[in-house]
């Protein structure tokens, strides 16, 4: 097991990123590009850079080169036996969503970098973790240092636009 994850999580990411610097073919770039396109939408957004060559790199580092991933998983039935139906629905969720966001702060008050995944089919990511049935994957949370500076604060809307304030 340990050496089909070295294969799959080190040797190919790095042939892959090897590749596509040192052999500077455009066509290469081209179809890793064309490749991201089939991504759903809301994975193509998370994927930063202008140029198909930085979409790529960036894909790559995300996606395949960061040495942890840790998956967080909802547990509808645990929620269940405390909460009814409320928990298998709602609580689970949230459990698992303030989970991943703690998760998130300490890798950053660490020094380290990460994103939230939401754009995955749970079914394979449980069928390849060969989790149990009761779990529910929710988050990839990639977690490594940061390649180079942050980048700038993103557009975001205005507050007034987002919330409603009562009183």
């Amino acid at each position: 097991m340990v050496l089909l994850g070295a294969i799959f999580f080190l040797f190919i990411p790095t042939v892959l990123l090897v590749s596509i610097t040192s052999i500077g073919d455009v066509e290469v770039v081209s179809q890793m590009s064309e490749t991201l396109k089939v991504l759903p939408p809301s994975a193509q957004a998370q994927i930063e850079g202008q140029s198909d060559q930085g979409r790529t790199a960036y894909a790559l580092a995300v996606f395949l080169l960061a040495p942890v991933a840790i998956v967080v998983c909802a547990d509808a039935d645990q929620s269940a036996a405390r909460y009814h139906e409320r928990g298998r629905e709602l609580y689970c969720l949230q459990d698992t969503a303030a989970a991943a966001t703690h998760i998130l702060l300490a890798a950053v008050a660490l020094g380290l970098g990460s994103c939230w995944i939401g754009a995955f089919d749970g079914g394979q990511a449980a069928a390849v973790l060969e989790l149990p049935s009761r779990h529910r994957p929710v988050a990839i949370l990639p977690i490594g240092r940061p390649a180079g500076e942050r980048g700038g604060a993103t557009s975001r809307e205005p507050l007034e636009s987002v919330a409603t304030f009562l009183g």
